[in-house]
């Protein structure tokens, strides 16, 4: 082989690779840039969906709703979540210190219960009746933390509940209102109570039936 076409042939290859170095770095930029910005907007969508030290209801809109945007009956974030959010964060008087501590921990359960289940993306996908039915099915889970129950609170504190809630809503028209107050009624008639407690609870799960 003649040493001097060799010599051309590395002199070229030499000369190929700072281009080449160069093409590849320009990817390699690209590509961390894209990912960087990804995980910015990612951190950002997280954020929003992130609990604050201090309750709050604005997560249902911010977060909730945006993540799984739905309408008609199906929806639950914007015309049941948030409002009763409101209603009790709203009622700060009058609560037991048991009462209190389980109006707040129900609230906060409620919402970290909903935020694994969202598609937090930049092109989300949601099953609206399944989301409801979920959400509904942690209003029982919430309700009857062992921590916090609402089967331990005080008289007062269920007269609370009683003027929060939609009664007739709740218990009478909405399926979802009425079998979840079923559910909780029936892990608190379970437990034992004093015989004013235990009829209280036996006439409500009679109402329910």
């Amino acid at each position: 082989m003649n040493k001097s076409v060799g010599y051309a042939a590395v002199d070229q290859k030499l000369r190929r690779m700072p281009r080449l170095f160069s093409s590849r770095i320009s990817i390699a930029v690209s590509f961390i840039f894209t990912a960087a910005f990804l995980l910015i907007s990612l951190h950002g969508a997280h954020a929003q969906c992130a609990n604050n030290m201090k309750l709050s209801c604005g997560v249902y809109e911010a977060c909730f709703a945006k993540y799984c945007s739905c309408s008609g009956e199906n929806e639950y974030f914007l015309s049941y979540g948030k409002p009763y959010c409101e209603k009790f964060l709203a009622t700060d008087d009058g609560w037991s210190d048991a009462g209190k501590k389980w109006r707040d921990a129900t609230l906060l359960c409620l919402q970290e219960k909903i935020v694994p289940q969202l598609d937090i993306s930049e092109d989300p996908q949601c099953d609206c009746k399944k989301m409801k039915e979920f959400a509904f099915q942690t209003h029982v889970d919430c309700y009857t933390q062992a921590q916090a129950s609402v089967c331990d609170l005080e008289w007062t504190d269920y007269k609370k509940i009683y003027d929060t809630i939609s009664v007739w809503n709740d218990l009478a028209t909405d399926q979802y209102g009425r079998r979840q107050f079923k559910k909780v009624f029936a892990i608190c008639a379970a437990k034992k109570y004093d015989k004013e407690k235990k009829e209280f609870i036996d006439k409500i799960n009679e109402l329910l039936k």
